[in-house]
């Protein structure tokens, strides 16, 4: 038996093991095949498209373990797609060629797996899904290449039977449609249902669950009995895009990027609606309109949507709230009576979160001393570095997403990306009541920042009364909220600094020594405060504590013990009698520590 390799997504090189990409829904899983004799396992996400242009002309054994799908080549590779056939069943789920989809049942179709209860090593009958569907449906083009006209497309109809009728074409056909003794029309026969979903659900969130990303709701339609072979549901969308309570279009985002939208054609005269981003084909969120056979006593077919979300929405404000979504419908039967319906989605907005209180650090003076001697290093250096523990949820974009801690760090400091803005999260100096007096601080005569605290453990002392070497510190902000410099005249005596990358981060760089209180403790407590914002505006703010301690002045267990002899110093009365003589009398003295405080 072949050895199988499980990894998340297609690895570049068969029968290899490399670091798993994050699994995410949103992306299409492309297989293609793998090396002679060697196999691949693979993982479906719930409501993940699988890609099969790839090996769409292909020669293939089809075997269903259970939920998993078994594809057997000539060449004895394998693929084995895990959870393949887990989800709703008649939803699009299978990409076969440029806007052509398939559903799960559509799929089981053409393709006739085989029912078996463990992994095959022998291939059996063998299907091929462009000759089961009636033609090549083109291979080689990934899914962020669809050649789908926005808000049109061909019917998977269309795919079934080998060709792509033009809308002049459908409008020529004539409509396969008996006329019954009453002709009935669709009604409304109550208001659609709403459908609530929260970004925090998912696996990003601050609440993550899978099973709460997916709704569904009745549209309150009701086909009539003599509705015909053909009805249809389809989407009313003259401006392009969803709209608001108040039927004005919006403009929807995900991480500061515009949403584009396609509009699918499902084998039931449905439709389903796909928002993803241009950029990187990342599907955002789903709208599937079914036509639901027998929902009324008599025969009469019923309408229902299912809404999937698979990425955070830009929902602009400094605070958790939702954003509602408008959608217009048109249902009409087979001799094109029609009815208007509209119904809402609801999505909430997910806020950053502190996963746990931000680390303390300390640092200690006398480290610079014991870096220039060969004494012990003591049990702190000059710079400190702790996470803020920020869980940024859902709308963690940031414009510099592919750094890390350790890359933002230039020396003691870091250098973070421009924050600001939608798309891009940030962590800046500041409470959420003092920021903007943070930030306007330079017009006064010496800039004293309201986000910082001094103490020494027992009592709040003055930050405006902070020195070094006897000289006042100075403070400057930088331009962006992220970097603090405190300086003595010339001479620069700590840096700290703030980092949104990872978790959060701060750095703080000691560069020179802080006069400590004489009657006080050796320790001085600096406190600041900060403000994180994830990429649509949404903030927590806390505070972190740096504890720079004092290493001296301290007095040696037994002192310095000096001798002299009276008979060695010359004077204007004597010469001395003895000059080389020993020492006699002894002088007591002090060590004083490093800072000389």
């Amino acid at each position: 038996m072949n050895e199988f390799v499980q990894i998340a997504q297609v690895s570049t090189q068969p029968g290899v093991v490399s670091d798993p990409a994050p699994a995410d829904a949103g992306k299409a899983l492309e297989l293609s095949r793998p090396a002679a004799q060697s196999s691949l396992v693979l993982l479906r996400l719930p409501g993940q498209f699988v890609d099969f242009r790839e090996i769409f002309s292909e020669d293939i054994s089809f075997f269903r373990i259970g939920g998993d799908l078994q594809m057997l080549f000539a060449d004895d590779s394998s693929i084995v797609v895990k959870n393949f056939f887990v989800g709703e069943a008649g939803e699009p789920a299978v990409i076969v060629g440029d806007d052509r989809f398939l559903s799960l049942d559509e799929f089981t179709a053409a393709a006739t797996p085989q029912e078996v209860e463990e992994i095959q090593t022998a291939a059996g009958e063998v299907s091929n899904l462009a000759t089961e569907l009636g033609g090549a449906q083109g291979s080689g083009q990934n899914f962020h290449d669809p050649d789908i006209e926005a808000l049109g497309g061909t019917t998977l109809r269309s795919v079934l039977i080998g060709s792509v009728e033009t809308e002049d074409e459908e409008e020529d056909d004539d409509v396969d449609f008996v006329s019954p003794e009453e002709d009935t029309v669709p009604i409304i026969v109550a208001e659609a249902q709403t459908a609530a979903l929260d970004e925090g659900n998912l696996p990003d969130g601050n609440e993550p669950n899978a099973t709460l990303l997916v709704s569904t709701g009745g549209l309150g339609i009701n086909f009539g009995e003599n509705a015909g072979d053909n009805p249809t549901l389809t989407f009313n969308m003259a401006a392009g895009v969803p709209l608001d309570a108040e039927g004005m279009p919006l403009a929807l985002s995900s991480d500061g990027e515009p949403l584009s939208y396609q509009k699918l054609t499902n084998g039931d005269g449905g439709q389903t609606l796909v928002a993803y981003k241009a950029s990187t084909q990342e599907v955002v969120f789903t709208v599937l309109l079914d036509i639901v056979p027998n929902g009324f006593d008599g025969g009469a077919s019923s309408a229902k949507y299912v809404v999937t979300l698979y990425g955070n929405l830009d929902n602009a404000g400094d605070a958790e709230d939702v954003l509602a979504l408008s959608f217009s419908v048109r249902a009409a039967d087979s001799d094109d009576d029609f009815v208007n319906q509209t119904f809402s989605v609801t999505i909430g907005d997910d806020t950053p979160e502190l996963a746990a209180n931000p680390d303390s650090g300390k640092v200690e003076e006398g480290a610079f001393f014991r870096l220039f001697s060969e004494e012990e290093p003591l049990e702190n250096g000059p710079v400190a570095a702790g996470s803020l523990n920020i869980a940024w949820g859902a709308d963690n974009g940031d414009g510099d997403d592919a750094a890390s801690l350790a890359g933002e760090r230039q020396g003691g400091q870091y250098v973070q990306d421009t924050p600001g803005g939608i798309g891009d999260r940030s962590v800046v100096f500041g409470s959420t009541e003092g920021a903007e007096d943070a930030l306007s601080g330079e017009a006064e005569e010496r800039y004293i920042p309201d986000f910082v605290t001094l103490g020494d453990g027992s009592e709040t002392l003055s930050l405006s009364e902070l020195s070094s070497g006897g000289v006042l510190l100075t403070y400057e902000l930088s331009a962006d909220g992220t970097v603090l410099t405190a300086s003595a005249g010339e001479s620069t005596v700590f840096v700290v600094s703030l980092s949104d990358e990872e978790d959060g981060g701060y750095l703080f760089d000691l560069q020179g020594v802080l006069d400590h209180p004489v009657d006080g403790p050796d320790d001085l407590l600096l406190t600041f405060e900060f403000i994180a914002s994830d990429s649509d505006g949404d903030t927590v703010s806390s505070s972190f504590t740096v504890t720079v301690r004092d290493s001296g002045p301290t007095v040696a267990d037994e002192g310095l013990s000096l001798t002299s002899d009276e008979d060695d110093i010359a004077s204007v009365d004597a010469l001395g009698t003895s000059p080389d003589g020993p020492a006699t009398q002894p002088v007591a003295g002090e060590a004083f520590g490093e800072t000389g405080d």
